[in-house]
Order: structure tokens, then C-alpha cells, then sequence
């Protein structure tokens, strides 16, 4: 079972999912998002795509399309698929969600789901995702399953 991870300023959501994700120091991973320009303090993340392939995971094309040998994929809704549904596909799986957040309007927010539990990096006192029934993602990245 996966341990929960704070964010440690309000635009570090997506930091600490990485870290839940993948098991590396909080310090690192945000050095790496800094290096590599996937993060920015007062913005955010701009891509996490960056931050896990500098990492070491890798996401790979064949085709014009992410390969089954990729360690990770990303995910955008699209206007014909219900936010349910498009939560769906995560289901037993591990993987990072973009959802509305519960704490400023019109903003965004990052939840991780360790394939079981669904664990939201906000700080206690603010509004968190404590369910999974409660998500209505945009994005999602989704883990393909391999040891840590």
C-alpha cells in the first residue's frame, strides 16, 4: 500500500503524486521538475510527461501512438466520453489524475490512485478527494504495472 504524501506548497500537487508514484525522494523529484522545466513554483506543473521521463521511465511512440512498452501514458478527456467513464479506465490500476479543484475554483488539482486507494496530497486543512466516486478527471496518467 502506497503512503500518503503532502504537498508541501499549494502548487505542488502533482510533485507529490510523482513521489507516491514512484517511490522517489520529494527532494528530487522536485529538482528534476525544476531542471527540466516540468515545474514551476507559483504555476506548477506544466508536464509532467518531463518529470517521469527524466526520472528514468520511458514513453515510447509506435505509430504516432504511446507503446505498450512504455512505462506510462497520458491521457486527455475528450468531449464524447463522460468524466466517469474516462475514470474508469484506471480501475485496479495505478495512475495520477487532473481534477477540478475542491479548493480554487476554476483551478486544477493532482489525486493519486495506488490501484486501490485514492490519495489526495492536499493538506489537512483544506478540501480534499477523500473517494473515488468523487473524481471527475480531465487528465490521467496511467502507470503500466512493473516492480519499483
Amino acid at each position: 500500500m502506497t503512503r500518503l504524501v503532502r504537498q508541501r506548497t499549494p502548487h505542488q500537487c502533482m510533485i507529490a503524486c510523482i513521489v507516491m508514484a514512484t517511490h522517489k525522494p520529494y527532494r528530487q523529484v522536485l529538482t528534476v521538475g525544476i531542471e527540466t522545466g516540468g515545474y514551476v513554483e507559483g504555476r506548477g506543473c506544466l508536464s509532467e510527461q518531463k518529470i517521469l521521463t527524466a526520472l528514468g521511465l520511458r514513453f515510447e511512440f509506435e505509430r504516432g501512438r504511446p507503446s505498450f512498452s512504455s512505462d506510462y501514458i497520458c491521457l486527455r478527456r475528450s468531449y464524447h466520453l463522460s468524466a466517469d467513464a474516462f475514470r474508469d479506465q484506471a480501475w485496479g490500476r495505478r495512475a495520477i489524475f487532473t481534477v477540478p479543484s475542491l479548493n480554487n475554483p476554476g483551478g486544477h488539482h493532482a489525486v493519486y490512485w495506488d490501484g486501490q486507494k485514492l490519495l489526495d496530497p492536499n493538506s489537512s486543512d483544506r478540501k480534499r478527494y477523500a473517494d473515488w466516486s468523487e473524481l471527475q478527471p480531465s487528465e490521467l496518467v496511467l502507470f503500466r504495472e512493473f516492480s519499483l
